[in-house]
C-alpha cells in the first residue's frame, strides 16, 4: 500500500523546472549537433525536438559530473557523463559564454546540494526510503532559491521537504537558518532554530553541530537578541590538526544543547510573508 499524500508531493517535485532553455546536442554517432530544448529537474534533464515538441531522451544526473570542453575552439561546449550501469557522455553547446555559464552553473548546483545531502545521510536507516527522495529534492530546490537569495521560495521548498522526512538533516539546517536569521517570512525565532539545527546535528549534519557548539553558550545565556542582528559565524576549523578533535567536541556540546532545548513548547507553524507566492 502506497501513502498517497508521500506519492502527491513525489509527482509535485518531477514537475518542478529548475531551468529550461535550448541547446545544442551532439549525436553519439555522427557527432553533428541539433538544436534541442532541455529542461532542467533536480535529478535529470529531459530534451525535446523543440519546446512542447516530441520527447527525445533524458539525462540522469544521479552521480554525475560536468565539465567544460576546454578543446573546443568553435563552440561553446561542455560534456555530462552519467555513472550508472553503463558510463555515457553527452556533449552540449550553448549560443554564447553566458548561457554556457548559465547551464553548467545550474547543473553543478544540482549535483552540489544532492551529492552533499546524500553524503550527510549516507549509513542513515531512512535515507533509503522512496519518500526521502522527494524531500532530497525538495532541499536541492530550496538550496537553488536560497543561493539566488529567493529566500520565501526556498523556505517553502524546505517545509515541503519536511513534510516528507522531517528529520531530513540539510533541510532541518537550512530552515533554522531562516529562523535564526528573520528570512524568508519566517518568524525569527531562537528557540526554533535550536530544535531544528538540533535536529539536524543529531541527523549527522557536520555544520550543524559545529553551529550549536559555537553559538550556544549567547543564545542559552539570553544573549541572543543582541548577537542575531549581526551574521553568525563559525570558527574556521584547521581540518589537518583540530577537525577530529573540534568534531567530537561539537557533538557533545550538541548533545547538551538539545537536552536543554527538549523542554521548549513546540514552535507553530511557519508564517509566511507571501500569500499569492506559487
Amino acid at each position: 500500500m502506497t501513502d498517497s499524500s508521500g506519492s502527491a508531493e513525489m509527482e509535485d517535485v518531477r514537475v518542478h523546472v529548475i531551468k529550461a532553455g535550448y541547446l545544442c546536442k551532439r549525436g553519439a554517432i555522427f557527432k553533428k549537433y541539433k538544436r534541442r530544448f532541455f529542461e532542467l529537474y533536480t535529478t535529470h534533464m529531459k530534451y525535446y525536438s523543440d519546446e512542447g515538441g516530441k520527447f527525445k531522451g533524458t539525462i540522469d544526473l544521479t552521480n554525475a559530473t560536468v565539465e567544460l570542453d576546454q578543446d573546443d575552439e568553435e563552440f561553446y561546449s561542455f560534456h555530462i557523463t552519467e555513472r550508472q550501469k553503463k558510463t555515457r557522455t553527452y556533449v552540449l553547446a550553448a549560443i554564447d559564454e553566458n548561457r554556457l555559464e548559465e547551464w553548467t552553473s545550474a547543473i553543478k548546483d544540482v549535483l552540489s546540494f544532492t551529492k552533499d545531502s546524500s553524503e550527510t545521510q549516507e549509513g542513515r536507516s531512512d535515507a533509503k526510503k522512496p519518500s526521502d527522495r522527494g524531500a532530497q529534492e525538495w532541499f536541492t530546490i530550496g538550496m537553488i532559491h536560497l543561493k539566488a537569495k529567493e529566500h520565501e521560495k526556498a523556505a517553502t521548498s524546505f517545509i515541503r521537504s519536511m513534510a516528507i522526512n522531517p528529520d531530513h538533516p540539510g533541510t532541518c539546517f537550512q530552515l533554522g537558518q531562516l529562523h535564526l536569521k528573520g528570512l524568508g517570512g519566517v518568524e525569527k525565532s531562537t528557540e526554533k532554530w535550536f530544535k531544528l539545527t538540533s535536529r539536524a546535528s543529531f541527523g549527522g549534519h557536520q555544520r550543524a553541530s559545529l553551529s550549536l557548539a559555537s553559538a550556544s553558550r549567547y543564545h542559552c545565556d539570553g544573549e541572543a537578541q543582541e548577537r542575531e542582528s549581526k551574521p553568525q559565524r563559525v570558527s574556521t576549523i584547521n581540518a589537518n590538526h583540530e577537525g577530529k578533535q573540534n568534531s567530537s567536541n561539537s557533538t557533545k556540546n550538541a548533545k547538551a544543547v538539545h537536552s536543554r532545548v527538549e523542554s521548549l513548547p513546540p514552535p507553530p507553524p511557519p508564517v509566511f510573508g507571501g500569500a499569492n507566492e506559487k
